[in-house]
């Protein structure tokens, strides 16, 4: 009987501090970015900066119109296979143009050696881009190809993480919440076997980052 009695008087211990802890709203920057860079140009060149330290290669355009160009010779450039998977909210440029590639909208699977997304967000501070999940930009695509083209506007970076969370949340306003958030920094790595970096480990081995100075075309309600 004590020892009921003694966890009762825990919880009801428990119940009284949570009760009379203040309520405060969610502060949304918690803890502002370290950087000094968060503004404008210098923020980008931050990012940049911060991307390629991660092992990330780095394009910037001046219109979501020139991303099927870019394509076309960055992949014969690399000498990667001209087909290719491609995020279904990239479907509507025009890639019939370019008559050299062929891309696959849809999710990807072991065959794709490439795969093209477009990232909802991304954090200066590291270097980080996000993706969000859904019809538009399977998650797929983060992880299955062997080569990981992200696509982004400058638009869409934020100084730090929390600028990432503060889109997602004006995003679910008008749309349900994705199913999965994924935050890629760099191409998949790892360093546990005798410290030797790998890259590949857990997903694609090479990432490159294509800015563009225009506004994504995220639809208002997907």
């Amino acid at each position: 009987m004590t020892g009921r009695n003694d966890r009762a008087e825990i919880f009801a211990r428990l119940k009284a501090a949570q009760d009379g802890r203040l309520k405060a709203p969610h502060p949304g920057g918690m803890t502002p970015p370290k950087s000094a860079a968060t503004k404008g140009k210098a923020m980008v060149t931050h990012f940049i900066n911060k991307a390629i330290a991660q092992y990330a290669t780095v394009t910037e355009l001046d219109r979501f119109a020139d991303v099927p160009g870019f394509m076309s010779d960055w992949l014969r450039g690399q000498n990667l296979p001209k087909e290719f998977v491609l995020a279904p909210i990239l479907s509507g440029l025009d890639w019939a143009k370019e008559t050299t590639i062929t891309p696959r909208p849809g999710a990807a699977t072991t065959a794709d050696t490439v795969g093209v997304s477009l990232a909802y967000g991304a954090a200066a501070e590291t270097g980080t881009v996000m993706m969000i999940s859904g019809h538009h930009t399977p998650t797929t695509l983060n992880f299955v190809p062997d080569v990981e083209v992200i696509v982004l506007s400058k638009k869409d970076i934020s100084a730090g993480m929390e600028g990432c969370w503060e889109k997602l949340r004006a995003y679910k306003t008008q749309n349900p919440m994705p199913r999965a958030v994924n935050f890629v920094t760099g191409p998949s790595r790892t360093a546990d076997v005798e410290a030797t970096m790998v890259l590949g480990a857990h997903g694609p081995r090479r990432l490159h980052i294509v800015l563009v100075d225009e506004t994504s075309p995220w639809p208002k309600s997907t």
